[in-house]
């Protein structure tokens, strides 16, 4: 299964909102993890080890 599509249960995950507009993919660094916002999604759920150094981009806030 790539990366991608492999379930977020067991690693952990949380809320990220992607806070500009334009569509963006990011890998996430620890799991290799695809992610995909977007204006119309720009709620996504990723995985805590992947989460900090999203966060620290200063182009996603936590989401509830």
């Amino acid at each position: 299964m790539a990366p991608s599509a492999t379930p977020l249960a067991g690693l952990g995950s949380l809320g990220l909102r992607y806070l500009a507009h334009s569509a963006v993919q990011v890998r996430g660094p620890s799991t290799g993890r695809t992610y995909h916002f977007s204006a119309a999604q720009p709620v996504q759920r990723v995985a805590h080890a992947d989460s900090e150094a999203l966060l620290r981009s200063g182009h996603f806030r936590l989401e509830g």
